[in-house]
């Protein structure tokens, strides 16, 4: 488990040996490189899969939106989210994979349900809070997007890349292997 950002930043580092910083917040060029391809690398990682420890829920705020579609609400997303996961009524039923359920527009949900929630991927967890396989994953994708930057060397920034598709396939193996584990158990609980 990551303990802190600048852990993160650290592990970036030493992939690309490269030495340790005290902050992620300091202006040594390294430290600004890797801040500016952080946010974006994060983003990028956790589209790539709906891994559990980025899923949240919320419930849609409606919009008074004129609505040209052929659904009869229009919601806002939160701003924090970067993937819908699932469509949830109020009243507890869940539309995953549906097509017909809910269109997506920019940042609108337009759908029937006269109330609206979704589950959905966020981007706004914490380095504490993201699974480790999902942390190294992070990791080796900003040493890639950096490498070149940082240290001139292109062959680095090919082998981080090939580094962190390998840590990718075993993030969605370990978070699917969890998935699987918490479906198990939580039918023969209601055994």
């Amino acid at each position: 488990m990551i303990a802190s950002k600048t852990e993160m930043f650290n592990q970036i580092l030493l992939r690309l040996g490269e030495k340790r910083v005290s902050s992620w917040e300091g202006t040594e060029d390294r430290v600004v490189v890797l801040r500016g391809f952080f946010n974006h690398a994060v983003d990028e990682v956790l589209k790539e899969y709906l891994w559990i420890c980025a899923t949240s829920r919320a419930v849609l705020a409606q919009l008074p939106d004129t609505n040209l579609t052929q659904y009869d609400y229009v919601y806002q997303l939160p701003s924090d989210c970067i993937t819908v996961q699932s469509l949830i009524d109020v009243y507890g039923e869940t539309y995953a994979d549906v097509e017909d359920v809910y269109l997506i527009e920019g940042r609108r949900l337009y759908t029937d349900l006269e109330s609206a929630g979704i589950k959905y991927t966020t981007n706004n967890v914490e380095v504490t809070e993201l699974d480790t396989y999902v942390a190294e994953a992070i990791v080796l994708k900003v040493a890639a997007k950096s490498a070149f930057t940082i240290t001139k060397d292109i062959t680095l920034e090919a082998d981080m890349y090939v580094q962190y598709k390998e840590a990718l396939n075993i993030a969605k193996s370990a978070d699917g292997i969890e998935r699987i584990n918490r479906t198990v158990s939580q039918e023969l609980w209601t055994d």
